[in-house]
């Protein structure tokens, strides 16, 4: 008896094409380089890693600042302060140069530049005194506030672009007073902008960034800071140095020293108004000054017209009156 057959397994059926048969290798594959290639897309991408940055280091700050609030934080801030003081007493320069890296750091990232340099020129002045603080706390502070001021206009004009612009159209004296930022008034008006209290100082790194103001005419104008950092700088050492002298000293010498602090203050914080109110009525006059060269404009162009349609008419008159002797000698 034979054996059963065993059938064999059908044959597979021929090869179809199918679409991906003669399909490219994936390496020849058309990429998306329009849109995963271009400057553009190359730029977001950057400003988002860049936004991402500035809030994880916001979620520090926040975390540091939970940690402060705490009673364990609290004694750790007091050691920390205490230490710094001591350092700052030994080490004055390097002391400045220390927190003149930290205020670049925060005029860049919108941290209120007065609070800042009230609180360096207590530190300043607990750690030195009244006059040689105020003398390291000025220049610390003017240092810090430059490198920041031209870090966070660098970082406006390059990175910043679009949401700077938002900024400054809050703002209508800068939209006034961008048209006259071309040529040797340019200066001129960024020192007002800096001794006017009209923008915050922080803002106004941004604001101007979105300007064609040029980088050397913003940096030689932070010297209109000079005044406001002088007045702040000097309270913050003034609050300091009483601090740091009020231990050793009889109540008649502390009343006298406190009665020079104020008027000093005073009169510097006096000072620093009358430079501001002249420094406003000077942006005003410039913007008035645009504003009536714009109606000029406006009015020579109506003017303009006027005597084209006069011309236009006196054409048509003529062209009549010759019709009419045409018609007379036929």
């Amino acid at each position: 008896m034979n054996p059963p057959r065993v059938s064999s397994p059908p044959s597979p059926p021929p090869c179809e094409e199918t679409p991906f048969a003669h399909s490219p290798p994936r390496s020849q594959i058309d990429r998306p380089e329009s849109i995963a290639y271009t400057p553009h897309a190359w730029c977001c991408r950057r400003r988002c890693h860049l936004q991402g940055g500035i809030l994880v280091l916001w979620l520090v700050v926040v975390i540091l600042i939970a940690v402060d609030y705490s009673p364990a934080g609290h004694r750790h801030v007091a050691r920390v302060l205490s230490t710094f003081l001591e350092w700052v007493g030994r080490h004055p320069l390097r002391g400045a140069m220390a927190f003149a890296a930290v205020y670049a750091l925060s005029v860049v990232f919108f941290v209120p530049g007065a609070a800042l340099t009230l609180g360096g020129g207590f530190l300043f002045g607990q750690a030195l005194g009244v006059g040689p603080g105020t003398v390291f706390a000025s220049l610390a502070v003017f240092v810090g506030a430059s490198a920041g001021a031209v870090a966070a206009f660098s970082l406006g004009r390059w990175l910043l672009h679009e949401t700077a612009q938002s900024t400054l159209n809050r703002y209508t004296i800068l939209r006034a007073l961008d048209a006259s930022l071309h040529g040797h008034r340019g200066l001129k008006i960024v020192l007002l902008l800096r001794l006017s209290p009209l923008v915050p100082f922080t803002a106004l790194n941004y604001m101007m960034s979105v300007t064609s103001v040029s980088l050397k005419t913003y940096t030689l104008g932070l010297v209109g800071m000079v005044p406001a950092v002088v007045a702040y700088s000097f309270l913050g050492t003034t609050a300091g140095g009483l601090t740091r002298e009020a231990g050793g000293e009889s109540s008649v010498e502390r009343g006298v020293k406190i009665a020079m602090y104020v008027v000093g203050a005073v009169a510097l914080v006096a000072a620093v108004g009358v430079l501001s109110r002249f420094a406003r009525e000077e942006l005003r006059k410039i913007q008035d000054e645009g504003e009536g060269a714009r109606g000029e404009g406006r009015d020579v162009e109506g003017g303009g017209e006027g005597e084209v349609k006069e011309v236009g008419r006196g054409r048509e008159e003529k062209q009549e009156v010759e019709r009419e002797k045409e018609a007379e000698e036929r």
